[in-house]
């Protein structure tokens, strides 16, 4: 806590990030969280094409410690067919959230036609969405 506010990571990672030389151990990350005065953490899980795998990793860490990790499910439209069933999933089951997009592993625009399933079950539901907008991951 900085100054009796509450400080929150709205951007954190779960799981074994090997592109980047992440960890997959939630006690490292609270203490890094510890050290710079996070109280909470909003994560998720971008790297598994999916989706389960992620959402799996990221409700084992908010499980672990719910009082410091805020979990946030995964989709891509690259599982089209699985994209609202893993949300369902995601959050009546797991427990997660909120929804994280990640457009760069795709090759689609935020405003096509094959997102709006996502947005209509984030809409429906009340649910945040985050958006990773930058660069390609290759």
């Amino acid at each position: 806590m900085i100054e009796e506010q509450r400080v929150i990571d709205f951007h954190g990672h779960t799981g074994r990030l090997d592109l980047y030389n992440g960890v997959d151990d939630p006690a490292l990350i609270l203490r890094a969280m510890d050290k710079v005065g996070i109280d909470v953490s909003c994560v998720f899980n971008i790297f598994h094409p999916d989706g389960t795998t992620g959402n799996n990793i990221t409700a084992r860490f908010v499980a672990e410690h719910p009082d410091r990790f805020v979990g946030f499910a995964y989709v891509s439209p690259m599982m089209a067919e699985g994209m609202v069933a893993e949300l369902t999933r995601a959050i009546d089951e797991l427990g997660l959230v909120a929804i994280k997009l990640y457009p760069p592993y795709t090759q689609w625009d935020l405003n096509e036609s094959i997102w709006h399933p996502i947005y209509e079950f984030a809409n429906e539901r009340g649910l945040a969405i985050i958006f990773h907008t930058g660069s390609d991951p290759h």
